[in-house]
């Protein structure tokens, strides 16, 4: 692992000797740490051993291009921002160097306070880029979402291949099922994630505030309306807005989404004029679109641009496999939340999680890991200790529980119709996965599982 200097380290690489000491003693002085190379070699030996911040690159080198040392750099740690530093009269040159990565280039003589402030600002923008994609990274683990019920798998396939469209996408399935969830692991996904991502819950606003809450209002558009005020799309803009529960906006409101996704223009309430707005729009709903077009409180042409891409998303009663995987994920998050050690689940326990229905879906369960976490004494979870935090939530457990027989039975179904389609499909594994609707390493997996293999 690259020892790093307490405060930022500055590779300077010159073949002036003079100058290169001059640029040295300046940023020491000014608190940096800082390195030297007279070559273009040793400046790439330098850099890949001391772990530097930001390097100063005259272009001119006695054993190499200074583009070409350059390059090697960038693509080897393009998290580092290179300064040119050229002679008068080769501005073409670093011009070719800014194209090749270079984060800015200063021309001879140097100018201290330039110099510095340049610096400055280039290490300013590495720490925000820095920042930037580890809150990227975190938001994606956030968002892989846990388990591995063929379900699930066909889920992850779908948010891969969307997320990189910027396609407007319908997510369907009950309340608590995570459709808040699929819509953040798109936006984690897709190139608007370092963008904002604004959530709206369309069921919770009073119909005559939506259009208002959704497009924003000029000053008197209505009583109360002392002060203009900019609305959801405006906030989203070049990022995604999520609209959950979209089925519950009014006749007027739907029209102006239907707009936004057809024109990229919204209208504030009360104004004349349209604005243009760059958002990415997802939506949910628990209902029935289609049938709430065929009642007609549901736009036609709305629920088509809607429904282009779908995303389903079955309940946890119908995801059995993912059920104990996700009281385990929950469970290791609120102990890390809490500051309490982890519990862990015996068998009688796992049985119950199976038993139970889970009306609620991934939220019950959600909850029923924050108050197990929370409330039980001991480590070792068993199904009575199940049993008293449901109850404890008014939710009755099931009186005649899916027995392990029950989930044998199943995982003997799942296994015949792996191996029969196996042997339909010739044995090959990306074909028969595609008729399964699972990725190829998914039904690895299963095949391992299993213990199915080619004859």
């Amino acid at each position: 692992m690259i020892e790093r200097s307490p405060s930022p380290r500055i590779l300077v690489v010159d073949d002036d000797q003079e100058l290169r000491t001059t640029l040295c003693e300046l940023l020491a002085d000014q608190g940096f740490g800082v390195s030297q190379a007279s070559a273009g070699r040793q400046a790439l030996e330098e850099f890949a051993k001391l772990g530097c911040d930001a390097v100063l690159l005259d272009l001119q080198l006695p054993d190499a291009d200074g583009v070409t040392v350059l390059a090697d750099m960038v693509r080897s740690r393009p998290d580092v921002p290179v300064l040119i530093i050229t002679g008068h009269g080769s501005v073409a040159h670093a011009v070719e160097a800014i194209k090749a990565g270079a984060h800015d280039f200063m021309e001879k003589p140097l100018d201290t306070e330039r110099l510095l402030i340049t610096v400055r600002n280039a290490l300013a923008s590495r720490t925000l880029r820095l920042e930037r994609d580890g809150l990227l990274e975190h938001l994606r683990e956030e968002y892989g979402m846990t388990g591995s019920s063929a379900a699930l798998e066909r889920i992850r396939a779908a948010i891969d291949r969307v997320a990189p469209s910027g396609a407007t996408v319908l997510i369907t399935g009950e309340t608590g099922v995570g459709k808040e969830l699929v819509s953040r692991a798109i936006y984690a996904h897709s190139a608007r994630a370092s963008k904002p991502f604004v959530s709206v819950n369309c069921a919770a606003i009073p119909e005559e505030l939506i259009e208002s809450e959704l497009f924003g209002h000029v000053k008197g558009a209505f009583t109360g309306a002392a002060v203009t005020k900019k609305g959801k799309f405006h906030r989203a803009h070049g990022g995604t807005i999520f609209l959950d529960e979209v089925a519950d906006m009014s006749p007027r409101a739907q029209a102006k989404v239907l707009r936004a996704i057809e024109t990229g223009e919204v209208e504030m309430v009360g104004a004349t004029q349209p604005e243009v707005v760059d958002v990415r729009i997802l939506a949910a709903t628990n209902r029935d679109l289609a049938e709430a077009v065929a009642s007609g409180v549901f736009r036609k042409d709305l629920y088509y641009r809607l429904n282009a891409v779908r995303i389903d998303i079955p309940p946890l009663r119908d995801r059995g496999e993912d059920i104990v995987s996700l009281a385990a994920h929950f469970m290791q998050q609120f102990s890390g939340d809490h500051n309490i050690r982890q519990k862990a689940l015996d068998p009688s326990a796992k049985n119950a999680l199976l038993a139970h229905s889970w009306p609620g879906n991934v939220r019950e369960l959600r909850n029923l890991a924050e108050r197990l976490t929370l409330m039980v004494d001991h480590q070792l979870l068993d199904a009575s200790d199940i049993a008293a935090a449901l109850a404890a939530t008014g939710v009755k457990p099931v009186e005649e529980p899916r027995t392990p027989e029950f989930w044998e039975a199943v995982r003997g179904f799942e296994r015949e119709l792996l191996a029969r389609t196996l042997v339909s499909h010739d044995w090959k594994v990306t074909e028969a996965a595609d008729a399964l609707g699972l990725t190829p390493a998914n039904l690895y997996k299963k095949l391992s599982f299993h213990g199915i293999s080619r004859p």
